[in-house]
């Protein structure tokens, strides 16, 4: 019997099934990317291996394999992981979070500018803040507040 059409009657086996088949994947697509990099000369750092051939996730790997088709140095693909592609969950992720930092920044920069003293607490509380909706809103209240505590109301 070929081990594709069995059709598995537990959950167990089922679940071994797809866990093998995921894990040989993820090694199938980590070989490629080292051929790939291997072909086209590049040097790859025991490092960078390790990285490559112990990643799990298969969007990763994607986008690894992309990349090891122009990238200048094996560097350059742990540099552009997930995180910032615009089009994965990940990167949408990040995105956002950077957005509301710049933003976190820039209210700090409004308030200090204007004189009013944001308190290490509320410094904190600000930079921490992951929602750039949020942090927009306090950018605008930056710039007509008259102390720290009316940023937040």
């Amino acid at each position: 019997m070929n081990h594709t059409s069995y059709k598995w009657r537990s959950d167990i086996g089922r679940a071994a099934y797809a866990e093998g088949k995921a894990e040989g994947e993820a090694k199938g697509w980590a070989k490629a990317i080292l051929l790939v990099l291997e072909a086209r000369g590049l040097t790859t750092s025991e490092h960078v291996r390790q990285r490559i051939t112990k990643c799990t996730d298969i969007d990763q790997l994607a986008i690894w394999a992309r990349r090891a088709a122009t990238a200048d140095s094996t560097e350059y693909l742990l540099i552009c992981s997930a995180e910032n592609e615009p089009d994965t969950p990940q990167g949408r992720e990040h995105t956002a979070k950077c957005k509301a930092r710049g933003l976190a920044t820039a209210t700090l920069a409004v308030s200090e500018s204007r004189g009013i003293d944001i308190p290490a607490g509320l410094r904190q509380y600000l930079m921490e803040c992951t929602d750039p909706d949020l942090q927009q809103t306090w950018l605008i209240r930056a710039v007509s507040v008259e102390h720290a505590k009316e940023l937040f109301a």
